[in-house]
Parts: structure tokens; sequence; C-alpha cells
């Protein structure tokens, strides 16, 4: 398949007058950004080019954008191709990160950085609707994309010849992305290699939620998809099941912090703190995710409920320092908005209040599935 080059700067000097015709030209122009750092990343680690990277991030553009015969368009406002994009990107990270912090003989090769990708790009795959399902965005499909997600990566990896072994690897790694379940891995996730990157695909779905620069600005495409899926599936089921039921946007915003400290602190150890591979990446003792996701929770402004002094900045520090300064550069870059609350607290006293209660016994569902990331320049070292 060709790439598409179409540039946003072209699609700014034409009148497109539905979705697919839109994406095709902002598409092309992420497409060609992302092979490029992806293909870097993998040169600097490998020492070789991989024609499979170019094959696998094409063929989901094509995907996301409707050129397949089994598939509409992605219509979807939150889980969308960017969002799959910079999974991928922050996996690929931990993996350079996590070479670089073991020997020879327990680094992850060129073979298992390929099934990486494919598992990131396809984890949410399954929101796209089959082919003329014209009911909803595909939103309807949150509480059961996971599967949906996974038999995608297996049919089209079965065409592209892979390995019967890589593409049930591929599938077991996108389990791990449910977000309405505790982690729970088995068979050849609890070894190595499969272990490491199911926990680098997992976490890096989480980081590429949370650090979004837009994060509570995509908040209301989260919900509309929730109240999509509430309308298709049965809500007395769902909360049988322990998945949150959503009244609003703002209440989702409420949660935010809760849904840090209760959900995603406990799932990153669940995970092996994968994270912590990003500060070898950056090799500058910052973590730029980590520092976004800082940012993003300064922005809420804690309210007295979550001003608890146990394990203060634990998470933060632990991941890497962050400092004032990095803190006020990241503000500086988040998008003025009225959901975003003014405030004369000081970034020191942020970190004394900051909460990281780690309550692993809490698997209370909260907020589901991952924002895109704010935008990617071709700086191998940044996120946004």
């Amino acid at each position: 398949m060709n790439i598409k080059t179409a540039t946003i700067d072209s699609a700014k000097k034409q009148n497109h007058g539905d979705y697919k015709t839109q994406y095709k030209s902002s598409f092309g122009y992420v497409n060609r950004n992302y092979i490029s750092l992806i293909n870097h990343l993998y040169q600097q680690e490998y020492r070789e080019e991989s024609p499979q990277i170019f094959s696998l991030i094409n063929d989901i553009y094509d995907l996301y954008l409707g050129n397949w015969e089994s598939h509409e368009a992605c219509q979807v406002g939150y889980h969308t191709l960017q969002h799959v994009l910079e999974v991928m990107l922050a996996a690929c990270k931990m993996i350079i990160g996590w070479n670089h912090t073991h020997d020879k003989d327990e680094q992850l090769n060129k073979e298992q950085f390929i099934i990486t990708i494919a598992s990131a790009i396809f984890h949410d795959s399954g929101y796209i609707k089959d082919k003329n399902d014209h009911e909803g965005t595909g939103g309807k499909h949150a509480f059961i994309h996971v599967s949906r997600s996974s038999e995608n990566a297996k049919n089209y990896l079965q065409k592209q010849q892979w390995e019967k072994a890589s593409i049930n690897l591929v599938c077991n790694i996108i389990d791990t992305t449910e977000f309405n379940q505790p982690v729970n891995l088995t068979g050849e996730l609890t070894q190595f290699p499969g272990k490491q990157l199911a926990c680098i695909v997992g976490t890096a779905d989480l980081l590429a939620q949370m650090a979004d620069v837009h994060y509570m600005e995509n908040l209301p495409a989260l919900f509309a998809e929730f109240q999509e899926a509430y309308d298709f599936e049965d809500i007395d089921e769902l909360k049988n099941r322990g998945v949150r039921i959503f009244e609003s946007v703002q209440e989702m915003i409420n949660e935010t912090p809760m849904f840090f400290e209760k959900f995603v602190v406990p799932r990153l150890e669940s995970l092996g703190r994968m994270d912590r591979y990003l500060n070898e990446f950056f090799n500058d003792g910052r973590n730029s995710y980590m520092e976004s996701i800082s940012t993003n929770l300064y922005r809420l402004n804690f309210s007295e409920h979550y001003k608890s002094q146990q394990k203060i900045g634990e998470l933060m520090h632990e991941s890497g320092f962050i400092s004032s300064e990095a803190l006020n550069e990241a503000l500086a870059q988040q998008p003025s908005t009225q959901i975003a609350k003014k405030t004369s607290v000081t970034f020191d006293f942020f970190v004394d209040e900051l909460v990281h209660c780690i309550d692993t016994s809490s698997d209370e569902a909260c907020l589901g599935g991952c924002p895109k990331i704010g935008n990617i320049t071709t700086n191998v070292d940044m996120h946004s």
C-alpha cells in the first residue's frame, strides 16, 4: 500500500465536506511522522531498517481511514489513530530503556520490538465498526473492544503470514489492556519476553492517557463514547460487572485525581513499573511523560479531600525528578481552557500535597481507555 502524501497545509487549502477526506489529509501527515520516528528508534537500537514498520503503520492508517473492505472508518473522537500511535511510541521508548539497563541475554530483540508495535497499534481497533454498520460511532463497543481488537490483529497478521506463536503473543498482549479488569498475566505472559512486552504495552496505554496535554479537554469525547455504550449495553449488567457509570463530563473530571490514585498507580505497580525505563531512554534525569501527568493533576488543583501526607510525592520522585522549571515549562504548553482552574498553589505545595496511596485492593473501574497525546514532534526525545 502506498503512503498517503497529503499534508495538513494542503488540506487547509481545500474545502473538504466529509470526515473521511479530512482524515485522509491529516492522517497522511501523522502517518509519515510516526513511521519516521519509529524507524529512527529502531535503526538506533538494532542498526538496520525494518520494512515491517512501514507496512504495519501504513496498514493501520488505512484501517482507521476506512480503506479496509471489512471495516468502516474510525468515527470515535477519543480512541483515535493518534492515540494508538502514541501508545506505540511510548512502548518503543520503554523497550530501548529496558535494553539499556539489561545484559544482552535479557534484552528485547528486533522481532519483539515489531511484536510490540503490532500489539500497540491494534489494541483499540475494536472501536472501529464493521463495514456497513451505520449505528453510532463505535463507542458502543467500549466494553467489548479488547476482544474485537484481538480478532482484528489475528485476522490481519494471519494474512501477513506471521508465525502462529507471534500472533498468539500479540493477542495476549492486547488482552492485558482491558481497563475493566485487574492485571492477570498467565501462560507465556508470566515469563520473558512475553511478560515484559505485555507490561510495556499496558503501561504505555496508561501513560498515553494521563500524559496527554489535552487530557481534560478530551474527556467529553470519552463521555460520548461511554454514553453510546450505555445505550447499547444493559446498564444493570454493566454495574454488576463493576463498571463505573458516569452521569456527566464534569463527574469524570472531578474523579480524575481518584482515578489516578486508585486505578492508574496500582495498575502501574501491577505492570512492574515499566514506566521507570523511560528515565533511561530520556537519559537526562527527567521523564516528560510523568512531568505531563504531574501538570495535568496540578491543573485540577486538588481539593481538601486529596491533600494527604501519605507517601508524599513517592511515584513522581521514583519515576524521575520533576523540577519546578520543568513543571512551569509544561504548564506553559497547556491549552487555555475553562476546565483548567486558576490557582495560586505553588509547585512545592503541589508536590508536598500530592497523593500516592498505593491501594492494590481497589480494582473499581474508573475512567477507561486512553485519549490521544498532543502534537508529536520529530524530536525522538520528546513525546509532545
